[in-house]
């Protein structure tokens, strides 16, 4: 899993229609998997007082739409991790996130049909990794949760059992990613607390590539500390906070997650006037010594908006190649 160089890929409701000359373009371009999320989170999540099925449905409609873009274009045969639906933020939702475990196990059938369906069994069985975790935080953020019981909060019991059915036989023993944030504004340090909890502290997560936070964040809150924080914690696979501690004591023996680095960019990573292109040239420099030893994800905006920036994509390409 360390060979990991995934991209995360946007398409579905609310996005501009996937074509196969977006998804060329990233072709050969050190990318070999793919997190593919369907529809705009803003539009398509699960909410409570609101109807779920209408939520699966529409996932599934873009699912199906966006595999048979892929099955004609030159990344068809590349590795695929397919996110489940976003959990909406709202108390009565992640309130009782549990409850939208059926919806969940809906939803992961039906996807695994229509891979198979659309790209065959031998896709599925082998080149579908399994499925990411598209809430990037645990909730309430102004409380911590219990690292000797993590699951008496509701949305990490909520993962451990998505994770449990998405390693079962049901769905042929696939993984579990997640790409949370380190923790910035008001509540960081609890943010990264809860995080590093699921990461040192249970067996629910495969992988685990944790984003700085500070490339759209830096302005509101967002400690400089973070970058170093995920580099120590990919490097020696235990998530520490801004001071270097390692959250929750350290990381148990039965703690899973692979820990791995997300890197945020858009197109002001090539606009030397803007803040943010030196700071995604700190995440390259920072990280290059990790790329041949950790898993790696690239967030890179909207799908329409990275194909088209070739430099951006020759960016990424050297970096996960150098």
């Amino acid at each position: 899993m360390a060979s990991i160089r995934a991209f995360h890929t946007y398409t579905g409701k609310g996005y501009k229609t996937t074509t196969t000359t977006m998804l060329d373009k990233l072709f050969g371009h050190g990318m070999h998997h793919f997190v593919i999320h369907l529809g705009m989170a803003e539009q398509v999540h699960f909410r409570s007082g609101q109807s779920t099925s209408a939520v699966v449905s529409q996932s599934i409609s873009d699912l199906k739409s966006f595999l048979s873009v892929w099955k004609a274009s030159k990344l068809k045969s590349k590795d695929m991790w397919i996110s489940v639906p976003w959990l909406h933020n709202t108390f009565a939702t992640y309130d009782n996130a549990n409850d939208f475990y059926p919806d969940f196990k809906d939803f992961i059938l039906k996807a695994k049909q229509a891979v198979i369906d659309e790209l065959g069994q031998t896709f599925w069985d082998e080149n579908v990794q399994g499925f990411n975790f598209r809430t990037e935080m645990i909730y309430p953020i102004d409380t911590r949760i219990s690292s000797s019981k993590p699951t008496s909060n509701e949305v990490v019991l909520l993962m451990n059992n998505v994770a449990a059915y998405v390693r079962s036989s049901a769905v042929d023993n696939k993984q579990l990613m997640w790409c949370p944030y380190m923790g910035y504004g008001t509540y960081a340090s609890n943010i990264t607390y809860n995080m590093g909890v699921v990461a040192n502290r249970t067996n629910i997560f495969n992988v685990i590539c944790i984003q700085p936070a500070y490339y759209y964040h830096y302005d509101n809150n967002c400690p400089t500390k973070n970058i170093t924080a995920v580099y120590n914690s990919a490097k020696f696979n235990v998530v520490e906070d801004i001071n270097g501690v390692e959250i929750a004591g350290g990381r148990s023996s039965s703690a899973t997650a692979l820990i791995g680095v997300n890197m945020e960019c858009d197109n002001y990573a090539t606009d030397p006037s803007r803040e943010e292109y030196d700071i995604f040239q700190q995440y390259l420099d920072v990280y290059v010594d990790l790329v041949h030893e950790v898993p790696f994800t690239v967030y890179g905006n909207t799908l329409d908006n990275f194909s088209s920036n070739d430099e951006l994509i020759q960016m990424v390409d050297d970096f996960l190649t150098s």
